[in-house]
C-alpha cells in the first residue's frame, strides 16, 4: 500500500471537530495566505522596477551617439553634426534629440575621494 495515500485518506476522513482537521485547515489557509502575499509583493516590486527604470532613462537616453575614440579615454571629442541631428529627428520613432556633455571629475568629501 502507498504510505502517502494512506496518510492522506486518514487526514481527509477526519471528523470536523478533530485536531487533524483543524491542523489541515490552518495549514491550507496559511499556504493560501503565503501565496497571496508573494503575489502582491511581486506586483509591487515589478512596479518599483518600472519606476526605477524610468528614472534611469530620465538621466540618460536609450541611445547615446558619440565620436569613435580608440584611446579608451572618458573625454571624447564632441560630435557636432547638424545634418545628423536633422536626419535623426526625421524618424517618427525618435521623440527627441538632445546634445550632452561628458567630463571626468574628482569628488572629494571629508572622508572619501571618488573619481
Amino acid at each position: 500500500m502507498n504510505i502517502a495515500r494512506y496518510i492522506s485518506s486518514k487526514m481527509d476522513g477526519a471528523d470536523v471537530g478533530s485536531f487533524t482537521h483543524s491542523v489541515t485547515r490552518i495549514a491550507t489557509v496559511s499556504i493560501a495566505l503565503g501565496i497571496a502575499v508573494m503575489l502582491v509583493s511581486f506586483s509591487i516590486l515589478q512596479g518599483f522596477r518600472e519606476q526605477i527604470q524610468g528614472k534611469i532613462f530620465s538621466f540618460g537616453a536609450h541611445i547615446q551617439l558619440s565620436r569613435y575614440d580608440n584611446t579608451n579615454s572618458l573625454e571624447v571629442a564632441p560630435l557636432s553634426e547638424p545634418e545628423l541631428r536633422q536626419r535623426l529627428k526625421a524618424y517618427r520613432q525618435v521623440a527627441s534629440v538632445q546634445p550632452f556633455a561628458r567630463k571626468t571629475a574628482i569628488i572629494k568629501t571629508t572622508d572619501e575621494v571618488l573619481g
